[in-house]
């Protein structure tokens, strides 16, 4: 009866997300800039410029990647802190729901927000790319999966900022921080040529690092790889799950006790 009611919770909250990106028409933005943006990097053909294919990949998956990074950053920040700051928290406390139920609802708005936008985005580079003839490959599947699971972390962890920070706030720690993220990626590389001894204890702390960059499968894409490991999969499955419920659990235990 209680996942049945947080189930209904989740999907009137997903369905007001939806809709009031529609009404923003943020979508529509991000998807005429990548149409234009492939079209851009495809029009160098046209001058004699020959075998640029990846190139025109690149530029297509990149800037579907980063248009819906931006709009996840933007959604998941606006989340709480709209909700607070037009008073209707609360009419939704008083239903009543738990302020649990209200940041699961919240989380799950944003994040299905952010894959439906990123899968619409990516569908049409994809139509594009093929009337083009530069078909993307089987591994298409997998990026578009760990997105998903990048767009689980990138939520819950800009949501924990939205209770610490204003709204704006938390768009520009969150957008800096998701935009960077590759650096600390590459401290893995740093520890991996460590000691022994510091390397067991520099591991969990990496872990919860902004590591966003670990689900970008967008070179391997563009340069045609096979399908990454089952297993490899699974772990980055793993890891963005738990990731994402600590951040959530991080929220709700400042929720908890923050006067509204």
């Amino acid at each position: 009866m209680r996942i049945a009611r947080e189930v209904q919770i989740c999907r009137a909250f997903v369905v007001a997300a939806l809709l009031e990106t529609l009404r923003r028409r943020e979508v529509f933005v991000l998807l005429v800039l990548s149409v234009f943006m492939v079209l851009g990097a495809y029009s160098f053909t046209f001058f004699g410029v020959h075998g640029l294919e990846l190139f025109v990949k690149d530029m297509g998956f990149s800037s579907v990647g980063l248009f819906s990074s931006v709009l996840g950053v933007a959604v998941a920040a606006r989340q709480l802190p709209e909700e607070i700051q037009r008073r209707t928290i609360y009419p939704l406390l008083a239903r009543p729901i738990t302020r649990w139920q209200l940041l699961l609802g919240k989380f799950a708005a944003a994040w299905v927000t952010c894959a439906v936008s990123f899968t619409a985005l990516s569908l049409v580079v994809v139509l594009l790319l093929t009337l083009l003839r530069i078909p993307p490959g089987w591994i298409f599947l997998q990026f578009l999966y760990s997105r998903y699971l990048g767009f689980m972390w990138l939520c819950g962890f800009v949501i924990f900022l939205s209770t610490v920070l204003s709204s704006s706030g938390a768009f520009t720690i969150g957008l800096l921080l998701t935009l960077g993220s590759g650096v600390f990626t590459r401290l893995l590389m740093f520890i991996d040529g460590t000691s022994g001894t510091m390397k067991i204890l520099l591991t969990p702390f990496c872990a919860f690092l902004p590591q966003y960059s670990l689900f970008d499968l967008t070179k391997k894409l563009v340069y045609g790889w096979e399908p990454v490991h089952p297993v490899a999969i699974l772990g980055l499955t793993l890891y963005g799950v738990a990731i994402s419920l600590f951040w959530l659990r991080m929220a709700w235990l400042r929720l908890r006790y923050q006067a509204v």
